[in-house]
C-alpha cells in the first residue's frame, strides 16, 4: 500500500491545499522522509524531491531557515555542521528575528564560546533603544548551564563577572535616565500648572477691566500668548510622559538581564563548589551566597517580601552546605519577622505560602541543630513537621486555585441557567431569583460536575505528595527493619474525590461573594431594562465586585435604593425579560472572574472555615487505612 499511487496522491493533495510556500516546503520534507524511511524509492530520488522545495515560488526567509534546519540534520561531521551554521548566519545576518531563531537551534553546535562571544554580544540579545526584548537574553542565560561550565571554569567565571558588571552598569544608567525623565516631567507639569494659573488670573483681570479698551486689548493679547505657551507646555508634558515610560521600561528590562546573569552565576558557583568540594582551593559556596546577596541588594527595592524570603532561604541552603551555621542562623533571624507578619495577615491572600516558608526555615534550623548535636532543640523543631497529616497540609494550598476555578465555572453555569428560568417566567421576582440561585449553587457545588473538574488537579497534587512522603517512609522502614518495597506509597491508591470533605457554600464562597454575584446580575438586568445605560443598582459585596457606571436619569429621579427595591420586588413581564441576554450575563460575570476567584481562594485558605484541615484529615485517614493494611502484609511477609 505504501508503494502505491495512493501515498503520492495523498501528499500531492496536501501540497495543493497548502496556502503558503512555507507549508508546501514542510510537506515536501515529510514526503521525502517518508519515502526514505520505508525505502520506497532510492535515496537519491527522495533527496531530489526534498531539494525541489528550494525552488518553490514565494518561499519566505523564515521558510528558508526551516529548510536549512532540516538539511542540517543530514550533516554528520561536527566540522561540517559548524560550517553549515556559519553559512546560515551569513545569509540572515541582517534579520534579527531569524538570527535569534538560528541561535536557539544551533548554538550548541558551535559551543559555549560562541554563546559568550557572539550570541550575548548580538544587539538583538543585548537590546537597543529601538528594539529591546530582555526575554532573549534571559532565555539564553538559562541555557548557559553545567554543560557550558565543565572544563572551562576560569573562562566561565571571567565571562559571568564581566556580564554582571555590564548589566549592573546598564541598570544603573537606565535608572539614572529614568530619574532625569521624572524630573523633566515634574518640570513640565509645573510649567503647565503655572500657565493655567496665569491664564485664570488674566481672565479675572479681563472681567474687571470694565470699558478700558487699551487694557482689554492687552489682556486679550496676553491670553492668546498664554494659550500658545500652554499648548507647547502640554505637548512637552506629553513627550515627557512618553519618555518616562520608555525609561521605566528600560529599567525593567535592564533589571531582568541583571537577574538572569546573577542566577547563572549562582548556578555556576553552586555547581563548581559541589564538584570541587574536597579540593585544596575550592570555589566555595560562599561565592554563591555573596552572589545571591548582591542580587538581593539590587533587586529588592523593585520586589516584594516574597522575593526577599525566597532569596534568603536560598542563601540559608547554600550556607548550610558550606557548613557556615552562624550565617544560617543570622539569615533566619533576618526574615523571621517578615515571615511571621505576612503569615499572620488574614488579608494577605498569600499568607499560607509564607506559612510554608516558615516550615522550610524550621527544617533548615533543625538540620543545623542536629549537626551541632543539640538534639533537644532538633527534636523540638522537627516534631511539628513529622506527622503525615502535617505533610498533607504543607501542599494543600496548591489546590486552592484549581478549586476556585472549578467553582467559578460552576457558578457561572448555575447563574446562567437560573436567569434563563427567570426569563421564561419560572421565577416571579428578583428576590425569588436570589433565593433560588443560592440553593442552586449550593447543590451544584456538591455535585459530580465540580468533582470531575477537580479530578486531574487532585491527582497531580497527590502524585507529587506521594513522592515527598516516600523518602520519609523508606527511612522509617530501614530503621525498623521492614522491607521498604512492602510499604511503598507507589502502591497506595488515594480517593481523589471530595466525598469525604464537606465543601459547603459558606466555606467556598461566603455570603459576601454571593451578594457580589447577585449585584452583577442586578446590574446587567438593570442596564438592560433601563435602556443599556450600564446603571449599577447594587452596592453590596466586597470591594471591586460591582460593575459600576454613570448614574442614569431614572436613578436621579427615584434614587438608588428605591430603584433597587423596585426591581427586586417587581414582577417584570416575561416579554420584557427577554432583553436580558445570556451573553450579557456571562460578560458581566467574566469581568469579575479574577475577583471572584481571589475571594474563593481567601475563603478556602481561612483557618476559620476549616476546609484545609478537613481535606487533609480525610485524605490522611484514607492513606492511614491503606498503610495499616500494607503493614499487616509486610508483617506476614517477614514472618513467613
Amino acid at each position: 500500500m505504501y508503494g502505491s499511487e495512493l501515498a503520492a496522491k495523498y501528499y500531492k493533495k496536501r501540497i495543493d491545499l497548502s496556502p503558503t510556500a512555507d507549508e508546501k516546503a514542510r510537506i515536501l520534507e515529510i514526503y521525502a522522509n517518508f519515502l526514505k524511511e520505508y525505502c520506497l524509492v532510492p535515496d537519491e530520488e527522495a533527496d531530489k524531491i526534498k531539494a525541489s522545495r528550494w525552488s518553490l515560488p514565494g518561499l519566505t526567509p523564515a521558510g528558508r531557515v526551516s529548510c536549512y534546519f532540516e538539511d542540517l540534520k543530514a550533516v554528520e561531521l561536527q566540522s561540517e555542521k559548524k560550517a553549515f551554521v556559519d553559512k546560515i548566519l551569513a545569509e540572515f545576518k541582517d534579520n534579527a528575528e531569524l538570527r535569534i531563531k538560528i541561535y536557539r537551534q544551533c548554538w550548541r553546535i558551535k559551543g559555549p564560546a560562541f554563546l559568550e562571544k557572539v550570541v550575548f554580544s548580538d544587539p538583538a540579545v543585548r537590546g537597543t533603544k529601538e528594539a529591546d526584548n530582555p526575554g532573549f537574553y534571559k532565555d539564553f542565560m538559562r541555557e548557559y548551564d553545567n554543560r557550558c561550565f565543565i572544563g572551562r571554569y576560569a573562562e566561565v567565571e571571567k565571562f559571568l563577572a564581566s556580564e554582571e558588571e555590564r548589566t549592573l552598569n546598564a541598570f544603573r544608567n537606565a535608572k539614572s535616565e529614568s530619574g532625569v525623565m521624572a524630573g523633566r516631567l515634574n518640570a513640565a507639569r509645573n510649567r503647565v500648572d503655572s500657565l493655567r494659573k496665569d491664564e485664570g488670573n488674566t481672565h479675572d483681570a479681563l472681567r474687571n477691566a470694565g470699558n478700558n479698551k487699551v487694557q482689554r486689548e492687552n489682556l486679550q493679547k496676553r491670553i492668546g500668548d498664554l494659550r500658545s505657551q500652554l499648548d507647547q507646555a502640554q505637548k512637552a508634558e506629553s513627550e515627557a510622559v512618553t519618555a518616562l515610560r520608555a525609561a521605566d521600561t528600560a529599567v525593567k528590562n535592564a533589571l531582568i538581564r541583571y537577574e538572569a546573569v546573577m542566577d547563572a552565576q549562582i548556578r555556576y558557583f553552586d555547581a563548581v563548589s559541589i564538584r570541587h568540594y574536597d579540593s585544596k582551593n575550592p570555589v566555595t559556596l560562599k561565592k554563591a551566597i555573596a552572589a545571591v546577596q548582591r542580587k538581593l541588594d539590587v533587586v529588592l527595592p523593585f520586589r516584594d517580601d516574597m522575593y526577599k524570603v525566597d532569596c534568603t532561604i536560598r542563601m540559608m541552603n547554600l550556607a548550610y552546605a558550606a557548613k557556615d551555621d552562624e550565617l544560617v542562623l543570622r539569615l533566619a533571624a533576618s526574615i523571621e519577622k517578615t515571615i511571621k507578619d505576612n503569615a499572620a495577615d488574614t488579608k494577605n491572600r498569600w499568607a499560607y505560602v509564607f506559612q510554608d516558608k516558615a516550615r522550610v526555615v524550621q527544617k533548615i534550623l533543625a538540620l543545623v541543630a542536629y549537626r551541632q548535636e543539640d538534639y533537644e532543640k532538633c527534636i523540638a523543631l522537627t516534631t511539628p513537621l513529622l506527622p503525615f497529616e502535617k505533610n498533607w497540609g504543607l501542599g494543600v494550598h496548591e489546590l486552592y486555585e484549581p478549586i476556585a476555578k472549578a467553582l467559578y465555572e460552576t457558578s457561572v453555569e448555575s447563574v446562567v441557567e437560573t436567569v434563563n428560568v427567570w426569563k421564561r417566567g419560572g421565577i416571579a421576582t428578583i428576590d425569588d431569583l436570589d433565593t433560588v440561585l443560592t440553593d442552586r449553587i449550593s447543590r451544584d457545588f456538591s455535585g459530580d460536575g465540580v468533582k470531575a473538574k477537580l479530578e486531574g488537579a487532585i491527582r497531580n497534587w497527590l502524585d507529587g505528595l506521594m513522592g515527598r512522603l516516600e523518602n520519609q517512609l523508606t527511612s522509617l522502614c530501614l530503621r525498623c527493619g521492614v522491607p521498604p518495597e512492602h510499604m511503598s506509597l507507589n502502591n497506595a491508591h488515594i480517593d481523589t474525590g471530595l466525598d469525604g470533605v464537606e465543601l459547603s457554600l459558606t466555606d467556598a464562597m461566603g455570603m459576601d461573594i454571593l451578594s457580589g454575584i447577585m449585584g452583577v446580575i442586578l446590574a446587567v438586568i438593570g442596564a438592560a431594562l433601563c435602556g443599556g445605560g450600564g446603571i449599577a443598582i447594587i452596592g453590596t459585596g466586597p470591594v471591586g465586585m460591582i460593575a459600576g457606571a454613570s448614574a442614569g436619569l431614572l436613578i436621579a429621579i427615584l434614587g438608588k435604593s428605591t430603584l433597587e427595591k423596585a426591581i427586586r420586588s417587581a414582577k417584570i413581564p416575561v416579554l420584557l425579560r427577554s432583553v436580558v441576554t445570556e451573553s450579557a450575563v456571562r460578560r458581566g460575570l467574566a469581568r469579575q472572574e479574577k475577583t471572584i476567584e481571589d475571594e474563593i481562594v481567601k475563603a478556602l485558605a481561612d483557618p476559620k472555615n476549616g476546609f484545609a484541615s478537613r481535606l487533609t484529615s480525610s485524605l490522611a485517614d484514607t492513606l492511614g487505612i491503606q498503610m495499616e493494611q500494607m503493614a499487616r502484609n509486610a508483617e506476614m511477609s517477614i514472618t513467613a
